[in-house]
């Protein structure tokens, strides 16, 4: 969705795109309400009147209905563009999001780590509980709570909570929670309770 503003960055109007409006911004999906019941009040009148966009009920359409009622929106500028939606897009929100927490001198390291004979290349993020032994960890990696990592190297990579990593060479890869990884991939994506040895 898009959004015509004024000079105070008030919203005037919310359209789709390709509509030829004059000055835009686009809105990456990113809301803030203060009393989210007022939305819920106006979606549900987007279902009781049937108002679909493709085929689906859309945010926007009580976003214009609360517009229309006397609500002000803002709009505020954001430095990235983010994406989760899948493996490659949501490594790379990553180490942009380590980048930027880094650069803001946020701690990403619990104290509360055992580090055995290994290094650390931040930025990187590490939960309580993590046991990091014989290995090299990042750049850009996120190491959740209570997992194991022994004998690897791992760069631009998730590893979720309570995972065995061992003897892994890897890099660009997410493994999720409750895994067990041995092996000499040098990119692998597995989801929560797999594992490959």
């Amino acid at each position: 969705m898009n959004a015509l503003f004024n000079k105070t960055m008030s919203v005037n109007h919310i359209y789709w795109p390709g509509a030829p409006l004059f000055e835009t911004i686009e809105t990456p999906g990113l809301y803030y309400f203060k009393e989210i019941s007022q939305l819920k009040k106006q979606l549900q009148k987007v279902i009781d009147e049937n108002l679909m966009n493709s085929g689906e009920y859309q945010i926007n359409d009580g976003l214009l209905k609360m517009m229309s009622g006397g609500k002000i929106f803002k709009v505020g500028k954001v430095s990235a563009w983010l994406d989760c939606g899948n493996v490659k897009s949501s490594i790379n929100s990553n180490k942009e999001m380590l980048n930027f927490h880094s650069n803001d001198k946020l701690e990403l390291i619990s104290n509360n780590i055992k580090l055995i004979n290994s290094n650390i290349i931040e930025p990187v993020f590490i939960a309580d509980n993590v046991v990091i032994q014989n290995s090299t960890v990042g750049p850009h990696v996120s190491i959740y709570k209570e997992s194991h990592i022994s004998d690897s190297k791992l760069e631009n990579s998730i590893i979720g909570e309570r995972t065995e990593i061992l003897n892994a060479n890897i890099k660009d890869s997410m493994i999720g929670n409750n895994c067990k990884y041995n092996g000499n991939y040098k990119s692998v994506n597995i989801g929560d309770f797999s594992e490959l040895i």
